[in-house]
């Protein structure tokens, strides 16, 4: 025969919530290669055990104890069977899933099975687009599996005399909640598993959340039939009346973005009341937030757009609020209380244009001119040059205007056998791009100066530079400044 124990008590210190006891058993891979689905399930399993609702019985545990029963755990994928594998381990819900394979991507089915009961409480239905989406998937299934944890937090002390709570956002607390507080009379738990099975307990009082930290919460004192004291509980009062509680908004952050897109906002949105939604954003380092409206897809889903123009290189800063027909509203921030923020990815590299310089005078100074345009901004364009097969010296080009830049080999430099360079352009976004290369760099054909007759030697646009003192010698070989045979232009 089970026993119970029944305490009676005046103070009893609790911990705000029971964790969870969970068990992740094997996700089955349909298409998909097995290693594909024992990666997603570590990262579920370590999801599980970082959060502060369960305690994941480790497959360690699991193993051993099959082991001891001649079991196995391959191969128990129905309901049934996780139920009553999830009772030899002590846990209280069973996870089982499928994972399918879908285009380039996944379609994940995660169940959460009552091991008493052995029925089907939760499906979670999602979607990832490759395996680096694994690691935010598993984060979002634990987050919606959490929500079926009863978080009812203890009354730890008092700030100007408001409550202050052991539970915050981190364990679903929000501001503007409004809470139930209660008083603990009398407890039964099962001597065997130490789960409590009843709790005698009087309502005292009713305050609304109105400062959040992730561990902690501070609330307002509504109404109270006696005073509060330290080890008294508060709980979402639920139920008819009038609606005082805020919508409650579930969104997975955006983290990043490429230049040039619209960036879509998506978020769960739920309330007993009408209620509108929008997100306020701006780019980084601008005091003033533009709105955009959420508007309803399905369900209780919601979407909204950032116009790819009011995104700027250096990124974009956002939050959602939502506000019923009654006046409550709530803003939807990060676990820090700030807005979140979007980096701006840059994957386009600078195009270069340059008119070629193909051949120069000895000992005179070489002009380089070049356009570089980026999607997004130019860092730095960069002339590498080498007179012989040796090393390269770099020449840190100067911006004009718009997109022209400009640079000059000294004419120290020019000097035989040759000389040959290349250009190099970065954005910043670190992009590189290149006209000709460190191993194909363009050879300058370098000439001595002569008086005999005009002859062109290069062009910029459209117009011709005519030089009516110089000619170019065939290779700088010869002593004398005169060419037997004008140069060759392509």
């Amino acid at each position: 025969m089970r026993k119970f124990s029944i305490f009676f008590l005046v103070s009893l210190t609790l911990f705000s919530f029971e964790r969870m006891t969970v068990a992740l058993f094997d996700i089955t891979p349909v298409d998909v290669e097995p290693a594909v689905t024992k990666e997603f399930a570590a990262y579920l399993s370590s999801a599980l055990t970082a959060s502060n609702k369960f305690y994941n019985v480790e497959r360690s545990e699991m193993e051993k104890i099959f082991k001891e029963q001649a079991l196995q755990m391959t191969g128990c994928t129905s309901d049934a069977c996780a139920s009553e594998l999830g009772k030899l381990v002590g846990a209280e819900k069973v996870i089982v899933g499928e994972m399918i394979k879908k285009n380039k991507g996944f379609f994940l089915s995660i169940r959460v099975v009552n091991v008493y009961t052995g029925r089907r409480e939760l499906e979670i239905p999602i979607s990832a687009r490759s395996e680096s989406d694994f690691e935010q998937i598993a984060k979002t299934v634990v987050e919606k599996i959490g929500k079926m944890v009863k978080v009812e937090p203890a009354i730890v002390g008092f700030l100007k005399g408001n409550p202050v709570f052991d539970a915050g956002s981190e364990l679903g607390i929000n501001s503007g909640d409004e809470l139930e507080i209660y008083r603990i009379k009398q407890v039964v738990k099962d001597s065997e598993t130490g789960k409590v099975l009843y709790r005698d307990i009087e309502v005292i009082g009713r305050v609304r959340v109105i400062n959040v930290k992730p561990d902690a919460s501070v609330g307002k004192i509504l109404e109270k039939e006696k005073d509060f004291v330290e080890g008294d509980y508060a709980r979402t009062i639920t139920g008819g009346g009038i609606d005082w509680k805020p919508p409650s908004i579930s969104h997975t952050p955006v983290k990043e973005v490429n230049f040039g897109k619209d960036i879509v906002i998506n978020a769960e949105i739920t309330d007993k009341s009408p209620f509108e939604a929008s997100v306020y954003f701006k780019p980084e380092g601008k005091k003033s937030y533009f709105r955009v409206p959420l508007l309803k897809s399905e369900g209780d889903k919601y979407v909204g757009r950032i116009p790819k123009n009011y995104i700027s290189p250096e990124g974009l800063v956002y939050y959602i609020k939502a506000s019923d027909s009654l006046g409550n509203a709530r803003s939807f921030f990060n676990p820090e209380n700030k807005p979140f923020r979007v980096k701006v990815i840059d994957n386009s590299p600078p195009v270069i244009t340059h008119i070629p310089i193909k051949r120069a005078i000895i000992g005179r100074d070489i002009k380089i001119k070049v356009d570089a345009k980026d999607n997004v901004k130019v860092k730095s364009v960069l002339c590498y040059f080498r007179r012989s097969k040796g090393n390269y010296t770099l020449i840190p080009l100067t911006k004009t205007s718009g997109n022209k830049y400009k640079g000059i080999i000294k004419g120290e430099n020019v000097k035989e056998p040759f000389l040959e360079y290349y250009l190099e352009a970065v954005d910043t976004g670190g992009n590189k791009s290149h006209w000709h290369s460190d191993k194909k760099p363009l050879r300058v054909a370098l000439g001595k100066p002569s008086s005999k007759l005009p002859w062109i030697i290069g062009t910029t646009g459209a117009a011709v530079i005519v030089g009516s003192i110089y000619f170019l010698s065939g290779g700088g070989s010869s002593p004398s400044d005169t060419l037997s045979s004008p140069p060759q232009w392509p």
